[in-house]
């Protein structure tokens, strides 16, 4: 029995260590440039890794010391993590889902405009080489 109680330990350890770069990425992301997506992922990332954090350590002191208390609330925390983990994942699906997405016209007109500069741009340098054109500065 004591050999279960550390191996939960050990593995609650590597979670504990697991959880510091992804909160080290939340810390990351709030310190770089604000985009919206940015804006709306900083704060889960930061939550979720004190949330493993949190349960890493009490499975491991609950490993450990045999706390039977703690490993029931590290058991129900694992529980509700896959549980997330799940719908996070349906979440994802559903909207990365073929054909739930919509074009956006701001790309077209972005790609049209490009294309008229690049063909202008085409025309007067050739016109520059050709001597029939002038310098534009």
């Amino acid at each position: 029995m004591p050999l279960r109680n550390n191996i939960i330990g050990c593995i609650n350890f590597i979670a504990v260590l697991l959880s510091i770069p992804v909160i080290g990425a939340g810390i990351w992301l709030t310190t770089g440039t604000v985009n919206s997506c940015v804006m709306l992922l900083q704060w889960p990332v930061i939550i979720l890794g004190i949330f493993i954090l949190l349960v890493g350590l009490a499975g491991l002191i609950g490993g450990f010391w045999r706390i039977t208390w703690l490993l029931v609330v590290y058991l129900i925390a694992m529980l509700a993590l896959v549980v997330l983990l799940g719908v996070l994942v349906g979440f994802i699906y559903m909207v990365t889902l073929r054909g739930s997405g919509r074009p956006q016209p701001s790309r077209a007109i972005l790609s049209i405009v490009l294309k008229i500069f690049l063909v202008s741009y085409v025309d007067e340098f050739r016109d520059l080489i050709n001597g029939k054109g002038s310098v534009l500065v």
